[in-house]
């Protein structure tokens, strides 16, 4: 049976389209929901003209980037779940285009069949009804993966000069909404300033610091921002010392997962979406006279307190750190385990999709390897990317939606390894009887 995909790929994925607006309109609630607020927060005070309250009460929480989408909104007035309706239609939109640059590379089936599984991944679909910055950052992502294709692909030099500004201007954007990938340029420039002394004609290299530098530039007024409230280089967020902290800690029934509260939530205990009733005593016992003393100090001041104490316990308890790496890798995976909460059957439904992607990963591997060198190059410019992503967010206190981040990435990684591979025939031969 040949299968038939029409060729307008916008039409043929509308059905997911109504499914997002269903699961939007279902689902919703103006009862914000964990960072909500903050986003909310945030997006008021770029109307107002400014973002951070000033010194010395600075938070810079995360990056304006979600933000900036939400302000056309508020500006208007409109009900806030036009702003979830929004983050459906950007999700479709990122099923299209993820089957647009798999049809580049592997046959219709296998574009059809990667791209319903991104279509219906559970860790995205989850927060298509709230107010968070996950689901403009994955379609930034499947975005910029297109964009990377058409930037190192041959032919038309102009074309390819636009779509390589354009994947440089989406990276800046996807830094300004998940500031941890502004890490992960500084690092991806040192390490292409170094491919270039050695390999200064390769125009991968020209291309990758090209697109490299625009990131740059396109984030560059946010850190010039930042400083002018910090007098820091390269501060790109104040809540780093608090992710470290709580992953860095050396209790046992702990592992690493991250809290996040106010003075006001301890002095009142008001602790429920963070910890258990029954978990109240143990958690207090070991981190109230802690806390007690970190929310002294304010905006940067209380960031230093949190990583100061984060670095002395990964000193005094290094093979803790470890454990809770190890336990932070599940957790990015899988979502599981956290510290002081009940786990959940819903755990089990994030187990088949990123169980069976890590397995093709680890199937993708070792071909990966072995051919490297005739790799396509916007595949070793997302690996690399997505790696150093990955093995900073395992030092650091993390969930399964920082994996999600990248999942598209691995996706068309994985694709276009097995299509040029591995040939699946699911024909039983006939046995022949002796």
């Amino acid at each position: 049976m040949k299968l038939s995909i029409p060729k307008n790929p916008f039409i043929f994925f509308l059905p997911l389209l109504v499914l997002y607006l269903f699961i939007v309109f279902f689902l919703h609630s103006d009862t914000h929901y964990g960072d909500e607020n903050r986003y909310l927060i945030f997006a008021n005070n770029l109307l107002n003209g400014i973002y951070s309250p000033p010194p010395p009460d600075i938070d810079l929480s995360n990056g304006p980037g979600y933000p900036i989408l939400m302000m056309p909104f508020l500006a208007l007035n409109l009900p806030l779940i036009t702003i979830s309706l929004f983050n459906a239609v950007l999700y479709y939109l990122s099923v299209v285009l993820l089957f647009i640059s798999l049809k580049r590379s592997v046959n219709i089936k296998l574009a059809l069949a990667f791209s319903l599984f991104w279509g219906f991944y559970i860790n995205a679909l989850e927060f298509l009804p709230v107010m968070l910055s996950e689901i403009l950052i994955l379609f930034l992502s499947v975005l910029f993966l297109l964009l990377m294709l058409h930037a190192f692909s041959k032919g038309d030099k102009p074309k390819q000069r636009i779509n390589l500004i354009a994947a440089g201007v989406v990276l800046g954007a996807i830094i300004l909404t998940k500031t941890i990938f502004g890490y992960v340029l500084l690092v991806m420039i040192v390490g292409n300033i170094f491919l270039l002394i050695f390999n200064w004609r390769i125009r991968m290299y020209q291309k990758s610091m090209m697109i490299l530098m625009i990131g740059f530039i396109v984030s560059l007024p946010f850190l010039i921002y930042s400083y002018s409230l910090t007098n820091r280089v390269f501060y790109w967020s104040s809540v780093g010392g608090n992710n470290l902290y709580w992953m860095s800690t050396p209790h046992e029934n702990e592992y690493g997962s991250w809290m996040s509260f106010e003075k006001k939530d301890l002095d009142t205990l008001n602790l429920h979406s963070q910890v258990k009733p029954h978990y109240f005593s143990e958690f207090s016992s070991l981190h109230y006279s802690n806390m007690l003393e970190i929310f002294k100090k304010h905006g940067v001041e209380q960031d230093d307190a949190y990583r100061d104490a984060a670095i002395q316990n990964i000193k005094n308890h290094p093979v803790k750190y470890l454990k809770n790496c190890y336990s932070n890798l599940s957790r990015i995976l899988f979502n599981f385990p956290y510290s002081y909460k009940l786990q959940s059957p819903d755990t089990l439904l994030r187990i088949p999709f990123n169980g069976l992607l890590v397995m093709l990963m680890l199937l993708s591997l070792i071909p990966t390897l072995k051919n490297w060198i005739n790799v396509e190059n916007p595949i070793k410019f997302l690996l690399i990317f997505s790696l150093i992503y990955l093995g900073g967010s395992i030092l650091a206190s993390a969930e399964t939606r920082m994996f999600s981040v990248v999942v598209p990435f691995f996706i068309y990684w994985v694709a276009t390894i097995l299509s040029k591979t591995i040939k699946f025939n699911f024909k039983i031969e006939e046995g022949t009887s002796q």
